[in-house]
């Protein structure tokens, strides 16, 4: 290993979900000489994990940062570390020494290490990029892609943890391709992210998917602290991170991937890397958000015996099951279900996978202008026009249209419609409308009572919702695009 050049040391795998571990390796690779950047490189799918649980790019991605940030706080108790390594994550993160790389998360799936190693070599061509990890990585380094063109381009630094020792075999790839591998002897925690996961599943901090009975305080401060699992799961979690778990309501609901058939399978993983591209990790959450609560809202109906083809079954729905529904509308999906695409896809009907597209992509075109795209803009109205903070929802509808060859009338409305609802809506406008507003990453004082009106009825929610979004903009005297307002007389009118 060469000691005359700087060292980019790159800290990769799943972080699914960031764990002590994680950062005792970050603190080490703090101590390494030479170290001019340390790299925490989250992997868009693994190789090795296709077929695993694996948390949506975006989830990660902020766990990550939160996770960074408590670290760094030093007020903050955290087993494992002691003050002095993390004032040297502290100082170096602030030298901007300590990044997170997204090249992974912005490439096409699956992410091999080979070839996010060769983009980083073209960022520091004079420096020497130094792979890190726990040292149970060894016996796999034959199995990686390309193994003889990796060896050519890194050296490995692995680190011993509990239950694996000192091994100096790389599934015999260590000298078939000439890896360079120094092992480092340090006391790691014994944490695994998978058994983590597993308690995750389970987790007491909050009850099941419940929409209509989540509390801001319940992710923040003592609440949280107080729930019986949260000690157990400080050994190893950040509070920040558990926190951020418990909000989003991590591990506990359908990974929808595992339901999809195989052509709705590719288009889902366009559209997250269409969202990995245009948007910010916040907004990116936001969207994932919004798909999981979209679609839970569509099975409480779909349980309650809603009639999705009758205009008028809102009328005949029957409201004691939807309160029932509303409590775990996920109870007849198997959230860690390994099912094949044909079993899969059997499970859900059109109606959930509507609901699922159309609100992972609602706020797919967040940031882009209608300049863009000429032909939509000549169709607008004069409302949309003046609209502007409201122009992605057209743009969203337009591009899935375009770029994705959507020809759903129903989604491309409700995308189009996302942002004002309209008279007569159609169940999956006003199901995405309602998600777009109180899925759980929303943190405004009035969103419990909000979602607990979903139990008087989906109407009754997005009333208040109208009246509330209606009184804030012309509290800011702000336009208000006249269709929220024909959308609220319509319901009102129709009681």
């Amino acid at each position: 290993m060469s000691q005359l050049a700087n060292k980019i040391i790159i800290i990769g795998g799943s972080f699914n979900p960031v764990h002590l571990g994680h950062l005792k390796l970050l603190a080490l690779a703090c101590q390494q000489e030479k170290a001019a950047e340390i790299l925490l490189l989250p992997a868009a799918v693994s190789p090795f994990k296709l077929n695993a649980d694996f948390s949506f790019a975006a989830y990660r991605r902020c766990m990550l940062e939160a996770a960074l940030n408590d670290v760094t706080d030093l007020t903050i108790p955290l087993a494992c570390l002691t003050t002095a390594e993390r004032r040297l994550i502290k100082k170096m993160k602030e030298d901007g020494k300590i990044k997170i790389c997204d090249l992974d998360l912005q490439s096409l799936p699956p992410s091999y290490t080979i070839n996010t190693l060769r983009k980083l070599q073209k960022q520091y061509p004079h420096a020497k990029l130094i792979m890190m990890g726990g040292s149970d990585l060894l016996p796999s380094l034959g199995e990686w892609h390309e193994p003889e063109k990796l060896a050519e381009i890194a050296d490995f630094l692995l680190v011993t943890r509990p239950g694996y020792g000192q091994t100096d075999s790389a599934g015999g790839g260590e000298k078939k391709f000439n890896f360079k591998i120094k092992t480092l002897i340090a006391d790691m925690p014994d944490v695994s992210s998978a058994a983590l996961r597993r308690q995750l599943e389970n987790l007491p901090l909050l009850p099941p998917y419940n929409i209509t009975a989540s509390t801001p305080a319940v992710y923040n401060g003592i609440t949280l602290q107080q729930q019986p699992a949260y000690r157990d799961l400080s050994n190893y979690l950040t509070p920040a991170t558990i926190a951020y778990i418990a909000q989003q309501r991590l591990y506990q609901q359908p990974d929808w991937r595992l339901y999809l058939s195989d052509t709705e399978q590719k288009l889902f993983g366009e559209i997250l890397l269409y969202l990995g591209q245009h948007l910010n990790w916040q907004r990116y959450t936001h969207c994932l958000n919004v798909m999981n609560m979209a679609a839970a809202l569509t099975l409480a109906l779909e349980k309650s015996g809603y009639d999705f083809k009758t205009a008028k079954s809102w009328e005949n729905l029957n409201l004691i099951a939807l309160r029932q529904n509303l409590k775990n509308p996920f109870a007849a999906v198997n959230v860690n279900s390994s099912a094949n695409d044909a079993v899969g896809a059997a499970k859900l009907s059109i109606f959930v996978r509507q609901a699922l597209i159309t609100g992972l992509f609602h706020d797919a075109c967040k940031y882009e202008k209608l300049t863009d795209y000429p032909e939509l803009a000549a169709r607008l109205s004069k409302a949309d026009l003046a609209c502007t903070q409201m122009q992605h929802g057209p743009i969203a509808a337009y591009v899935l249209q375009q770029k994705f060859a959507c020809r759903d009338e129903l989604v491309l409305n409700a995308l189009y419609y996302h942002t004002t609802l309209r008279p007569q809506a159609t169940w999956l406008d006003k199901v995405v409308y309602i998600a777009d507003k109180l899925e759980f990453g929303r943190r405004y004082s009035d969103v419990p009572l909000l979602r607990q009106s979903l139990n008087s009825g989906y109407d009754e929610s997005i009333k208040k919702i109208l009246r509330k979004c209606i009184s804030i903009n012309r509290n800011k005297r702000a336009f208000c695009h006249p269709l929220s307002q024909a959308a609220l007389d319509d319901l009102q009118n129709n009681k």
